[in-house]
């Protein structure tokens, strides 16, 4: 396994950035794990509050990543990056489907764009899910700051997302199960 680095940029600018473990490249798509207590930095303002998208000044701050690994699988040709949120004492926490630009990658760089909206999914079997940052993500369309046309006929579609979901899901099981401790960061 090797180390990377994830960044989501606005017009060049870093906007979060974090240290990675590349667990898979393929063909298809690249595959990572953003482990816990990672540190990381997030776009902030003078005072250090951690800023939301549709900002046009931000700083850095250093902040670790939350109690939980994220593994994630970023399709090449997909707007969306596919994640499981494990934790070392309670396992399965859930799949994460994070909506994004398009991945770049540049050697061992994976670049992106979060775009607020997440799709959480707590039992994959009997379909509980949650829309997160609906509001936000729906601010932002409306101001037409991303600079796709990708979403502008988005609609919530549960289904979709489920169909999106199950073909990695597989995938994001076995990923995760992969042991980064002894190598980690």
């Amino acid at each position: 396994m090797e180390t990377g680095e994830m960044l989501h940029k606005i017009d060049d600018k870093v906007w979060f950035s974090c240290a990675v473990m590349i667990l898979e490249k393929t063909d298809e798509y690249i595959a990572f794990r953003i482990c816990r207590d990672t540190p990381t930095m997030r776009a902030a303002d003078k005072e250090g509050k951690v800023l939301r998208l549709g900002c046009d000044e931000w700083t850095l701050k250093e902040q670790l990543w939350r109690d939980n690994d994220l593994t994630y699988i970023f399709p090449y040709e997909d707007y969306i990056g596919y994640g499981i949120l494990t934790n070392k004492e309670k396992g399965f926490i859930s799949y994460y489907l994070n909506f994004q630009d398009k991945v770049k990658i540049e050697g061992n760089k994976i670049i992106t764009l979060d775009f607020e909206l997440d799709f959480v999914v707590t039992d994959f079997d009997k379909r509980i899910f949650a829309w997160k940052d609906v509001e936000e993500f729906e601010k932002l369309r409306k101001e037409k700051f991303f600079k796709t046309d990708h979403f502008d006929d988005f609609e919530y579609d549960e289904e979709e997302m489920f169909f999106k979901l199950e073909k990695y899901k597989r995938h994001l099981d076995r990923l995760s199960a992969i042991n980064t401790e002894k190598g980690g960061l």
